[in-house]
């Protein structure tokens, strides 16, 4: 039963990269922060670990639940307390940085999305591999297609695109409709 118990709470202070002082059972992390919604807490030692919102939150949780223990002394149990209460905070922190129009990651999602590098300058390409990303967007078309497509001078960008995604669309449309037909017409052979 002892061993048990030594191993739950080993694993609780592994769980957030909680050392022991040797005189007594202090809480010992160096800094804990968010960035980009992730939780990083800088043991004493250096070591930083990372880990989610959820699983920070499941852990601090664990933690929490510890303080209901009467075996634990006062000093402990006052450190503990004080490292909920930063987690908490900390964690705060990572769901506003979640939430907000600023997240970095959305940005450079939707950049790269445009055909621009993470920062959101233009990349430039040759025509071939302008071409060689058409037909990967495109693979109902043929190259020629979308040639003839984008040296048409009467139409924006957005327009060709559009254009381009609605023939590739019809095509993917009427593909599935001759399989379903091929895969009707032997169903009814056998």
């Amino acid at each position: 039963m002892s061993k048990k118990k030594k191993k739950s709470r080993s694993r609780r202070r592994a769980s957030f990269n909680i050392g022991k002082s040797k005189d007594d059972k202090f809480i010992t992390y160096d800094r804990m922060w968010a960035e980009n919604g992730i939780l990083y807490i800088r043991g004493k030692d250096g070591v930083v670990s990372t880990m989610t919102t959820l699983e920070a939150a499941h852990r601090a949780q664990r933690l929490n639940a510890m303080l209901g223990n009467p075996s634990l002394p006062k000093s402990s149990r006052d450190s503990y307390v004080r490292f909920v209460e930063k987690v908490i905070d900390v964690l705060k922190q990572a769901k506003a940085q979640l939430e907000s129009p600023e997240n970095t990651t959305a940005e450079i999602v939707s950049n790269v999305l445009a055909g621009k590098t993470a920062e959101g300058k233009e990349i430039k390409m040759t025509q071939e591999r302008r071409l060689e990303r058409l037909e990967f967007q495109f693979p109902m078309l043929t190259s020629e297609e979308i040639r003839t497509v984008c040296n048409e001078r009467a139409l924006s960008c957005e327009e060709k695109t559009q254009m381009m995604r609605t023939i590739n669309q019809d095509r993917m449309v009427d593909k599935f409709r001759q399989a379903e037909a091929a895969t009707d017409v032997v169903s009814k052979i056998t």
